[in-house]
């Protein structure tokens, strides 16, 4: 909980420091970003395990450790 604290301190003391002054836009986190955020990272590490796991499972692992590499 900590950390979100300093990453929305660090967060506006960006974009008042460094943004333009005739930038248009919203500067607050919102909790919907975090949980947007953390969809998208479960969807493509899902996707990617689910990949990862059928080509596993085509390895032959008796053919894997007989040969010297």
């Amino acid at each position: 909980m900590r950390d979100l604290l300093i990453r929305n301190w660090l967060h506006n003391f960006i974009i008042d420091n460094l943004a333009p002054m005739n930038a248009m836009f919203k500067p607050e986190i919102l909790i919907s970003n975090y949980l947007l955020s953390a969809m998208i990272l479960l969807i493509i590490t899902a996707i990617m395990a689910i990949f990862v796991s059928y080509k596993i499972k085509e390895v032959n692992m008796l053919e894997a450790l007989k040969s010297v590499d």
